[in-house]
């Protein structure tokens, strides 16, 4: 028998003889970062069962820092060889690599938050229930209007997580949780013409998802789709659906990640305590937030998870961090510190992002407007400059006439920029919704280029 084994419900244990093996190592400072997930994809393609897939996979990283140098291995594979090797690669990092202002590693929290992040009936529920929810949001999607012509994927996945690491400063932290997530994509057709439309949704508990309700959805967005046309162009005001503003939200949200303003990869650099939204736009990045994507107790550095306010009322607040480039500020790290798997060491991203929602209802907001354009979803939201925020993509939407679809709107393009846009918001929503890790609600702004493509 090897002396590491991932397999079982031994992760304790083998973090130990992980942790015995690095002590041996003479290095400064020492984090082990052990994860295991398990994973159910499930997808179906016209009422039959298309895939089962089952996975589960431990991985652990070792960071080691000394004289602020930061040497890093990890492994999939915990035979003694495959263990020596990545403590190895990481001892020679730490001798060889070039030094890092402010590189270390936390001390020891005094406390995490309990969160209600995991689901125990997950595990216990029938593969054939969850199918069979599948299946319900195909039939959904197929039935909600005859021009449905087909259900190109319905898919559900979930996971388990759990994660155990300690440091050589004391710091031993554990957590588990688990997410479920939906998506269908459906085509409408009508003459010639055809349209897709696509809808998700995620939770921490099966019971939590409503899986005919994506499938009506994504099924509705073809559909209002057909029959799109161009639009009276010009600088005018639109309103962005929640889902288009969490996309250009996630364009932003770089500028806010301290490493890029220390490197001045950030609009943002020296800006603290000025105006750079309009005055009634919030923005707050939590790691608390109750069911989000991304919320635990702590993060990948084991700092305690928390409510950062990045913009409030317009004005810069705070900037996002993890223990690194905190030190290199002189302030105190925000548990912004995320990793993607244990094949890297950690960096600073954003948790749960989100606009803080306003009082008028989506019906308000477009009777506020009247007539003119709703965005309802754009196109080439990668190709937009994360550092000057310029941006110009193809959209999709619909003309609004005395606050009501007049027709859908397709063939033209929104070009402006990020900053500007956000500092042009006249009404926000009260229609927030997470797509992923960033939410927003739909908002109204002043004026906003759009032309034919």
């Amino acid at each position: 028998m090897n002396e590491f084994s991932a397999g079982g419900e031994n992760l304790d244990n083998l973090l130990d003889r992980l942790e015995d093996r690095t002590q041996k190592v003479r290095v400064a400072e020492y984090e082990i970062y052990l994860v295991r997930i398990k994973s159910l994809t499930i997808g179906v393609k016209e009422g039959r069962t298309d895939q089962v897939r089952r996975t589960e996979e431990s991985s652990a990283a070792f960071r080691f820092v000394d004289r602020r140098r930061l040497g890093f291995g990890y492994t999939s594979v915990f035979t003694p060889e495959a263990v020596d090797r990545a403590v190895s690669e990481a001892a020679a990092g730490a001798k060889l690599t070039d030094p890092q202002p402010g590189l270390g590693l936390p001390q020891p929290s005094d406390r995490w938050p309990e969160l209600d992040v995991f689901d125990p009936e997950l595990a216990q529920i029938p593969l054939t229930d969850k199918l069979a929810q599948v299946r319900a949001m195909e039939a959904a999607a197929l039935n909600s209007d005859q021009r449905v012509e087909k259900v190109r994927q319905a898919e559900y996945r979930e996971s388990e997580v759990s994660v155990r690491l300690v440091n050589s400063h004391g710091l031993r932290y554990q957590h588990q949780g688990t997410l479920v997530t939906v998506s269908l994509m459906a085509k409408a057709a009508e003459g010639s013409e055809a349209e897709m439309g696509y809808e998700f949704d995620f939770a921490r508990r099966f019971r939590e998802l409503n899986f005919e309700a994506v499938g009506r959805e994504a099924a509705g967005r073809a559909v209002r789709s057909l029959g799109g046309r161009k639009a009276a162009g010009g600088r005018r005001p639109v309103i962005l659906e929640n889902r288009v503003a969490a996309e250009f939200l996630d364009v932003l949200a770089s500028s806010f990640l301290a490493d890029n303003v220390q490197k001045g990869k950030s609009i943002l650099a020296g800006r603290l305590g000025r105006k750079i939204m309009a005055p009634g736009v919030s923005l707050i990045d939590d790691g608390l937030y109750p069911l989000g994507l991304t919320t635990s107790p702590a993060d990948a550095e084991g700092t305690p998870s928390q409510k950062t306010v990045l913009v409030s009322e317009g004005v810069l607040s705070s900037f996002l961090y993890d223990y690194t480039h905190a030190q290199v500020d002189g302030l105190a790290s925000t548990g912004n510190a995320e990793r993607s798997g244990a094949k890297s060491p950690p960096g600073i991203e954003p948790t749960n992002l989100y606009l803080v929602p306003g009082s008028k209802s989506f019906k308000e907001l477009c009777q506020s407007l009247g007539e003119g354009l709703l965005v309802s979803e754009v196109m080439g939201v990668h190709t937009a400059d994360p550092i000057s925020g310029d941006f110009s993509f193809g959209l999709t939407g619909v003309w609004l006439k005395n606050g009501q679809p007049d027709y859908p709107v397709k063939g033209m393009a929104l070009a402006g920029n990020i900053f500007h846009m956000f500092d042009q918001a006249v009404e926000i929503g009260s229609d927030l919704k997470f797509f992923g890790s960033t939410g927003a609600p739909s908002l109204l702004i002043g004026e906003l280029s759009v032309s034919g493509l």
